[in-house]
């Protein structure tokens, strides 16, 4: 059996299903595993493993035709990297000023919805009393 290892280095953020190489690296692989006297296998940097693997697998190459190396742990510059974009990308909290003027807005539409419904409910102008005297309160 010959076994061929292939190298690839692509950067961290770059996905491999969007690359014409790594689809074309899938194709071959998938005409190659017809052949039973080949073996391949891929070195790849720890980013991109799981990657690779995902792409292959989607691409139906059978697993027992290549092996996947690559370090254990991704880099900690490049971790921290990854932490620093997940820290750009979380929600934003709304400021004070804003999140002060959304509850008054939604306290007043509750208010007022409160008062339509009492007013469609209302049967005579003794039932209303209680509601034009909480209006003149306010």
């Amino acid at each position: 059996m010959k076994h061929y290892g292939i190298f690839l280095a692509y950067a961290p953020t770059v996905d491999l299903r969007n690359q014409g190489l790594g689809r074309y690296l899938a194709a071959f692989l998938k005409g190659a595993a017809d052949r039973d006297d080949l073996h391949f296998v891929l070195v790849c940097p720890s980013w991109s493993g799981k990657e690779l693997q995902a792409l292959l697998a989607s691409e139906g190459v059978p697993r027992d035709r290549y092996e996947i190396r690559s370090p254990g742990q991704k880099p900690i510059v490049l971790r921290g990297f990854e932490a620093y974009q997940a820290y750009q990308k979380r929600p934003r909290k709304k400021p004070l000023r804003q999140r002060l003027i959304d509850w008054s807005h939604q306290t007043r539409v509750a208010a007022m919805r409160r008062i339509e419904e009492r007013l469609a409910q209302a049967y005579s102008f003794s039932a209303l009393l209680p509601l034009l005297l909480g209006l003149v309160i306010l």
